[in-house]
């Protein structure tokens, strides 16, 4: 197997999560009002998708750009969390290192905006509609989320090789950074081995940040759905923790 050059997508998917609190917990009724339908009892303990639209993705790094196909899907869990999930079709070659730079660099434009601009955007006009004229304090805090999938890349290299001979890069895309400082052996050897897939020609590696993808066809949407009931989980008890600072704070205050 050749492992020269660049590593390159030439077909993939590009999926960023973005978790925000929508303001406490949803009843029934309020969630039946933003979809027009019931919702099936067994996906209530887990983020349930109520909103889909299609729209269109530059992706800019440098001089480079790209144009993508997109849909832009809205999870809402009820506990107090809801995901806008973009899924960015990348049919077009680009490097691995300029998905990087766009991300970091926030030129990722949806819509014909910058993606953090975007999803503020969104986001508002998600809260909107499930707390329809409704003043409320919202978690001002988001939690972003990275899944890469490759589907065609060159060099054409199984999983063990992408490993072998891309280690850095993936890891410092699986870190979240783009910084030149150097990585030490142990940090990759780490990062490379939270492998989550399932059968030996599969990759889904997975960190705090974001996650690769190579294969998994069969069972790649319980492995999504598993992140963001995660990712969901992981936002909620942060706003929990704020709530319970702020009654600490408000009893000692009393005491006072």
């Amino acid at each position: 197997m050749d492992a020269t050059g660049d590593l390159t997508v030439l077909n993939g998917k590009l999926t960023i999560l973005v978790a925000f609190g929508h303001g406490g917990e949803l009843d029934k009724t309020q969630l039946k009002q933003f979809i027009g339908t019931e919702v099936v009892a067994e996906r209530w303990n887990k983020p349930i998708e109520v909103e889909q639209s299609e729209g269109v993705t530059v992706i800019v790094a440098g001089s480079e750009k790209i144009t993508c196909s997109t849909i832009i899907y809205t999870d809402v869990f009820i506990a107090g969390v809801s995901i806008l999930r973009t899924e960015i079709e990348i049919r077009d070659k680009i490097l691995f290192n300029d998905i990087m730079v766009a991300l970091h660099s926030n030129t990722i434009i949806v819509e014909g905006l910058d993606f953090q601009s975007f999803a503020s955007k969104r986001i508002t006009e998600i809260r909107e509609k499930l707390n329809p004229g409704k003043a409320i304090s919202y978690y001002p805090n988001l939690k972003k989320y990275t899944l890469l999938r490759f589907k065609e890349f060159t060099p054409k290299l199984d999983q063990k090789g992408l490993k072998e001979h891309y280690g850095e890069i993936i890891t410092r895309f699986l870190s979240g950074e783009t910084s030149i400082r150097a990585l030490h052996s142990r940090e990759i050897t780490d990062k490379l081995a939270n492998d989550l897939s399932y059968y030996d020609e599969d990759l889904f590696l997975a960190s705090t940040e974001g996650v690769l993808i190579l294969g998994c066809e069969d069972y790649i949407k319980e492995l999504r759905e598993l992140l963001e009931l995660a990712i969901s989980l992981l936002l909620l008890f942060q706003i929990y923790d704020r709530k319970i600072d702020t009654e600490i704070s408000n009893a000692f205050d009393a005491i006072k």
